[in-house]
């Protein structure tokens, strides 16, 4: 084998370990550990705090329509680190690339509530026939735990892999990742809110009638912050440990973590309000209704203090469903009275609205700044992408295997052609063959 032979297949060999260098940096790498995803929205309201924070900007997002895409949906929807949106549905639930194609679906035949990833690519949902499924990322389920309610509850994961969840038979539950029971603990009838996770001081928090506070080990309830109602929103968290929660009747409350009352927020005449969220700067976000079922809607923004930092009429989240703030400090939510979608700055103003349906789920940010909600249009239930349509698109990974196999077909035909000209002139001047 001649000298030019040796090196044009060394430099086939290097081009090719290149490449699959390169694609192998692109790929998620994916910690064998618990926890949530290390993706851009893993769970209900984005955290294990409930906090609705993303840390990807949104600044860029135009409030443009890119994609939608019809399906049973009953769900807000979340993001797994490759850009997979999932979203459970009336009988299915789904995986969605993010250019808005189906990956898989999975038949369930009953309807369930919003997921949540953890590092390892399993996906949790809860569902109305009482069952947690975990699935992987191919849609195969992988096994399920069966309660004696139905699962209203998006799960929460923490570090060393355990998965906790409410159903309405009452319990607060703790799985392992195989799917065994850790624990399970009686809070009360008609379990429905999301479990919140403080890591820093190993509590879950439950909102029932007041505010639970429990032993994420154990299960053992360290304390009970009592409110006049039953309470059936999910409670947030802030970097401090002070817990927020909203009532229907008696406006927002913060408890200290040790469960004394901080502050109490009151709001006259309140009907509704919805779960609250908190920026980067310490700022709650709600929304209400004064009044009755058609009063005044108002947004609200209140300091870390407990006092009015500003309020914007004539706008409400929906019920259930609350806000997501961008790392830039952009609000997003959806308004069922007026079927608009928003985006706030954060002094309160209006970024922009486009008109998009009504029953807006709470919004889920992609790790480009794109926006991703359900709602319901003339009657059809949508899975929306909100962005901005101009924005340069990011090369896929399935471009750099089709470079890799390009330069690979380029090296194997440089290499035939030099070996059939050698071959050649070897012949003409009587060389060897």
């Amino acid at each position: 084998m001649t000298g030019i032979l040796k090196m044009i297949i060394i430099i086939f060999i290097m081009t090719t370990l290149l490449i699959s260098a390169t694609i192998a940096s692109q790929l998620p790498y994916i910690p064998k550990s618990g926890g949530l995803a290390d993706s851009s929205w893993p769970c209900y309201k984005g955290d294990e705090r409930r906090t609705g924070q993303s840390k990807y900007d949104t600044s860029n997002n135009t409030g443009k329509i890119k994609w939608k895409i019809g399906g049973s949906f009953s769900s807000s929807p979340v993001v797994d680190v490759d850009g997979t949106i999932y979203v459970s549905g009336n009988e299915n639930f789904y995986a969605i690339y993010p250019n808005g194609t189906v990956k898989w679906n999975v038949s369930i035949g009953s309807s369930g509530a919003t997921p949540a990833i953890d590092r390892n690519g399993i996906i949790y949902a809860g569902f109305s026939n009482g069952n947690l499924y975990a699935f992987s990322r191919n849609g195969t389920i992988k096994w399920s735990y069966k309660t004696e309610g139905v699962i209203y509850s998006s799960p929460i994961i923490d570090e060393s892999g355990v998965i906790y969840f409410t159903s309405t038979d009452g319990y607060l539950y703790a799985l392992y990742p195989n799917g065994t029971l850790k624990w399970k603990t009686y809070i009360g009838r008609n379990l429905i809110p999301s479990p919140s996770l403080d890591k820093a001081r190993n509590t879950l928090y439950i909102p029932y009638a007041g505010v639970y506070a429990l032993n994420a080990s154990t299960g053992q309830i360290k304390w009970i912050y009592h409110a006049r109602e039953d309470i059936p929103y999910t409670a947030a968290i802030d970097k401090r440990g002070i817990i927020y929660f909203s009532t229907s009747y008696d406006g927002l409350y913060a408890i200290n973590p040790n469960g004394s009352l901080r502050w109490q927020y009151y709001i006259s005449e309140l009907y509704l309000l919805t779960p609250p969220v908190i920026g980067k700067d310490g700022t709650i976000y709600v929304s209400g209704i004064q009044g009755s079922r058609n009063g005044n809607l108002t947004f609200y923004a209140i300091t870390p203090e407990g006092n009015l930092k500003w309020k914007l009429r004539d706008v409400y989240v929906n019920q259930y469903e609350s806000p997501a703030i961008g790392a830039d400090g952009t609000i997003y939510f959806g308004s069922w009275h007026y079927r608009y979608f928003y985006a706030l700055w954060p002094n309160g103003t209006i970024k922009w609205k486009i008109k998009i349906g009504e029953g807006v789920s709470s919004p889920a940010i992609g790790p480009d700044g794109t926006i991703y909600i359900v709602a319901q249009t003339h009657g059809n239930l949508y899975l929306y992408a909100i962005g901005n349509v101009n924005e340069d698109k990011k090369q896929p990974l399935l471009d750099l295997w089709v470079i890799s196999i390009i330069v690979g077909i380029c090296c194997a035909m440089l290499i035939a052609t030099i070996w059939l000209w050698k071959r050649k002139n070897k012949r003409r001047f009587g060389g060897d063959t």
